[in-house]
């Protein structure tokens, strides 16, 4: 077989590998589904519309600890001091460096201008 062969099928399985991931955190529930959508906020719930986002850095990093206090130390750039803590909902380390984060709409902006070298994009 063709050298070009096998790095043609390379290609389209990243790209089928990569559709797969946006279409399955597209169909992820948002962590408080089972409330009532008419149901009032708590006194003491910070109620900020949030959408989930895939944040792509752009470098690998040596190693999945490595990877993993990086993505928190980003996510605490952007999250405001008075907000809850942010967890991260999955991350990547191997095939591609990033993360998946619940942020608000300003967060995103300022996720986009601390990973100069990636990318913010909504997953859902």
């Amino acid at each position: 077989m063709d050298f070009r062969f096998y790095i043609g099928s390379l290609i389209l399985l990243a790209i089928f590998a990569t559709i797969l991931l946006v279409v399955k955190f597209y169909h992820l529930s948002p962590k408080n589904d089972h409330k009532a959508k008419d149901e009032p906020a708590s006194k003491h719930e910070l109620k900020v519309i949030s959408q989930r986002y895939i944040i792509y850095t752009g470098h690998n990093f040596k190693d999945e600890a490595t990877s993993l206090s990086i993505y928190h130390y980003l996510l605490q750039q952007v999250v405001e001091r008075s907000s809850p803590p942010r967890p991260i909902l999955t991350y990547f380390w191997r095939s591609f460096s990033g993360f998946v984060a619940d942020l608000t709409d300003e967060e995103a902006k300022k996720m986009a201008g601390v990973t100069r070298w990636g990318g913010v994009g909504v997953s859902g």
